[in-house]
């Protein structure tokens, strides 16, 4: 077994060319400036471009796609962090249904973007499963009918042996098909996403000794100061930490993998990273305003393929005149985490999860029951 010794080299990385962009004057003034080359950051920036907002920069104090945006496991599907059944009860199934649908869109309108901008990422137009560790049918069932029935997304049932033969392995259960979703190349897609924005956005620009400024602008008017603030976008997926050494994470992920697939015992692994996920603590996207005007996009954790995009989607919207949107997140803000206290809740939780889906694992199947 083999793996990388710096925890940011990744297969991405290594499997695609590297892509910079010229940098604007020394001193220019912008409609917009969008801080951080993220998904959230590159969406919000085409999508203001396609709402033919002109004069708009975009900034990144790395490379495109440095952090989440460009190493993440590349499955693009609906859906946020926030579990169905939590976003039903805190909004009510109505609610909980348009912004599930705001998910889905983003899903479709990723696909239009890659045939649109001809963005070579390696594209699987397959679908995603939702395989069941736990052999519990029931409780796939249950949540492939609480999908159809509240939700309004229809999830093709997969019994045991067709996934089974399927995937070449008898670790699953059932599983749950979502034929809309795929998968890609990340940073490809972020590379090509920024390149298709390149005439209206400088993607790659180091500020030092630079002076950017934002065009002063009413938006949605909901904050005192409207006509003196800046419209920004604050993405977060720069703010990376490799936490685990490249080796570490290699022996972990070969562990996982001979769980399920036995029969590659002795197969390398050649690439192995790792990166800290940005999680609100109510588990939702963090979307909004600040009293200072500068507008914000994070918190995706985990699951943001398709909700970064839909942010870009909502900020802009918002920056353009459209706050409706951005309105169907007013339950959820920037809620306080506890600082450090919060981060060592947050991973005491977290290991709390994995001991518990530990044990859930090794019971028989059909001994799992719907929480």
């Amino acid at each position: 077994m083999t793996a990388p010794s710096a925890p940011s080299h990744t297969y991405y990385q290594a499997s695609s060319a590297p892509a910079d962009y010229a940098a604007p004057g020394r001193k220019q003034e912008y409609a917009v400036c969008i801080v951080g080359g993220g998904f959230a950051g590159l969406a919000t920036a085409i999508s203001l471009l396609e709402a033919g907002q002109k004069n708009v920069v975009l900034i990144e104090a790395e490379r495109i796609g440095h952090g989440a945006s460009g190493r993440n496991g590349g499955f693009v599907f609906g859906g946020f962090s926030l579990a169905e059944r939590a976003l039903c009860r805190q909004v009510g199934a109505p609610a909980a249904r348009a912004l599930y649908a705001l998910t889905t869109g983003a899903v479709a309108t990723i696909a239009r973007r890659i045939d649109q901008h001809v963005i070579d990422c390696d594209l699987r137009r397959a679908g995603v499963i939702l395989a069941d560790w736990f052999g519990d049918a029931a409780r796939l069932a249950a949540r492939r009918r609480f999908m159809a029935d509240t939700l309004g997304v229809d999830w093709r049932p997969l019994p045991r042996e067709e996934l089974a033969a399927l995937l070449r392995t008898e670790r699953y259960g059932g599983g749950l098909f979502e034929p809309g979703a795929f998968h890609f190349h990340p940073l490809k897609y972020a590379r090509g996403l920024a390149a298709a924005a390149a005439l209206g956005a400088q993607p790659r620009i180091r500020l030092a000794g630079h002076h950017q400024h934002a065009a002063r602008q009413r938006t949605l008017g909901q904050v005192d100061d409207a006509d003196h603030a800046a419209a920004m976008t604050i993405e977060t997926d720069r703010q990376l930490v490799a936490v685990h050494g490249a080796a570490a994470v290699a022996r972990l992920l070969q562990a996982d993998m001979l769980r399920v697939y036995p029969q590659l015992q002795g197969a390398r692994v050649e690439f192995a990273w790792s990166g800290r996920m940005s999680y609100g603590r109510h588990q939702m996207p963090q979307l909004g305003r600040l009293p200072s005007g500068a507008w914000y996009a994070m918190g995706f954790g985990g699951h943001g393929v398709a909700p970064t995009t839909m942010a870009g989607e909502v900020l802009a919207a918002a920056l353009t005149g459209d706050g409706a949107p951005l309105a169907r997140f007013a339950h959820w803000g920037l809620a306080p985490v506890g600082g450090p206290f919060g981060l060592a809740a947050t991973q005491l939780s977290y290991w709390g999860w994995q001991l518990r889906d530990s044990v859930a694992g090794r019971r028989p199947p059909g001994k799992m029951r719907p929480p």
